[in-house]
C-alpha cells in the first residue's frame, strides 16, 4: 500500500506542474525576462581604423553571391561568374599584384588559372557579410582552405582569408591574404 500512496503522490506532484497556475507562473517569470537590456557603454578603442570602425552583420544573401563564385571555380563553370561580377573588378591577390580590370578579363584570368588543375576543393572554415555603417559598403569575409590538384597529379592546399565588396549584389573587389600548406 505504501507503493501506492508513494505512487499517487508523485502522479499528484507532476499534475499539479501542469496546472493553469503553474503554467500562468512561468509565463510571468519569462515575462519578466524579457526586457531590454541596458545600453551598453560606448567604446574607446586605442588606435583609429583606417578604414573604418563602424560595422554590423550585412546582407547573409552576399555571402550567397561569393560562395557561388568559389563553387562556379570549383566546378570549373567559369562562365557563371558573369552572374556575379560587376563590369568593372579590382583585385589584390595574396601575393600583392592587384589588378583592376573588367570582367570579360577577370573571367578570363580565373579561366587561365583554373585550367592549372585537375581539381580544385574548398572546405570553409568561416565566413561572414559585413556592412561598413559608416562608408555605407557591403563587405563578405571567407576563411578557407583550398585544396588543388594540378595536371601531374600533385596536390597542394592554402589557407586563405578574403574580403570582397559587392555594389548593387556584385562583386566589386576581391583581397586575398593566404598561407601556403604543401602536402
Amino acid at each position: 500500500m505504501k507503493k501506492i500512496s508513494v505512487a499517487a503522490i508523485i502522479a499528484a506532484g507532476l499534475l499539479s506542474c501542469s496546472s493553469p497556475s503553474a503554467e500562468k507562473s512561468f509565463e510571468t517569470v519569462a515575462d519578466s525576462t524579457s526586457a531590454a537590456a541596458p545600453a551598453e557603454a560606448p567604446v574607446s578603442y586605442p588606435f583609429p581604423a583606417m578604414y573604418s570602425a563602424d560595422w554590423k552583420i550585412g546582407n547573409p544573401k552576399d555571402v550567397v553571391t561569393v560562395l557561388n563564385v568559389y563553387k562556379a571555380i570549383e566546378e570549373n563553370r567559369i562562365d557563371d561568374l558573369s552572374n556575379y561580377l560587376a563590369d568593372s573588378v579590382r583585385s589584390i591577390n595574396y601575393n600583392a599584384v592587384e589588378r583592376n580590370m573588367s570582367k570579360a578579363d577577370a573571367i578570363k584570368m580565373v579561366k587561365e588559372f583554373r585550367t592549372g588543375f585537375v581539381s580544385v576543393n574548398e572546405s570553409f572554415i568561416a565566413y561572414m557579410p559585413l556592412h561598413s555603417v559608416d562608408k555605407n559598403e557591403d563587405w563578405v569575409a571567407t576563411w578557407m582552405k583550398e585544396v588543388t590538384t594540378d595536371k601531374k597529379g600533385k596536390k597542394d592546399s592554402t589557407t586563405y582569408m578574403e574580403r570582397w565588396q559587392l555594389k548593387d549584389g556584385k562583386i566589386v573587389y576581391r583581397g586575398a591574404f593566404a598561407r601556403d600548406r604543401r602536402f
